[in-house]
């Protein structure tokens, strides 16, 4: 990093280190396609020009693709990989195998509706539960006395009170919070956790009557 940022640095030096770096990544976690080094090395030239010219907007967007040709390429070598990836286009097309960072983003898709999906089903879930938790007790248990039993309400309600806001998760997958969590180890300790709070909370006694109706049951 302290060779990057030395501004006596030529743009083929910093091209160089950056294909040093690259082809290292590549040995652990080889592309699929041997395309994708035509396309680095296209870009990584595209770079060269961007920095030899002061061209911002090529510098970038050949970084970026070249970000998103890398990353995606490790994606793929653990078995996650959006469908249509550039990669496997027919070789008439062979030009969009460049644009790695549609890759990538194509990548953040599916990522996104996997953590939608993730919390959305533990919190519905959880609510359905509570209903058929409810559905299922006899009908001596819904007298006034033991509905207004405060344990009635925390035994029941546990599961809407937790399914709720696991499944309202969901809505941070567009924001910092969302890609943090799913960056943390704490993803699925977090619907462990919650679904240990329901659980414990089913112990909680409940009114003598309904207890003596579900002996009898």
């Amino acid at each position: 990093m302290d060779q990057i940022s030395n501004e006596n640095l030529t743009a083929a030096e910093v091209v160089s280190g950056m294909n040093t770096t690259i082809q290292s990544i590549f040995d652990s976690y080889p592309p699929d396609d041997d395309s994708v080094y035509d396309s680095v090395n296209t870009q990584l030239l595209l770079v060269q020009d961007g920095l030899t010219t002061g061209n911002n907007e090529t510098y970038f967007d050949a970084f970026y693709n070249v970000y998103g040709l890398v990353t995606t390429t490790i994606y793929q070598t653990f078995g996650l990989e959006s469908p249509g990836s550039a990669f496997e286009q027919p070789a008439a097309n062979a030009t969009a195998g460049a644009d790695g960072f549609s890759d990538l983003e194509s990548d953040f898709n599916v990522m996104a509706i996997i953590f939608i999906y993730f919390f959305v089903a533990a919190g519905v879930t959880l609510i359905l539960m509570g209903v058929l938790n409810i559905l299922t007790l006899p009908h001596s248990c819904f007298t006034k006395k033991a509905i207004r039993h405060p344990g009635v309400w925390v035994r029941m309600g546990a599961f809407f009170i937790v399914g709720a806001p696991l499944a309202a998760i969901a809505a941070l997958v567009n924001l910092d919070a969302g890609a943090n969590l799913v960056l943390s180890v704490w993803l699925l300790p977090l619907v462990v956790f919650c679904l240990l709070i329901v659980l414990v909370v089913q112990y909680i006694k409940l009114p003598d009557r309904m207890r003596k109706s579900d002996e009898k049951d």
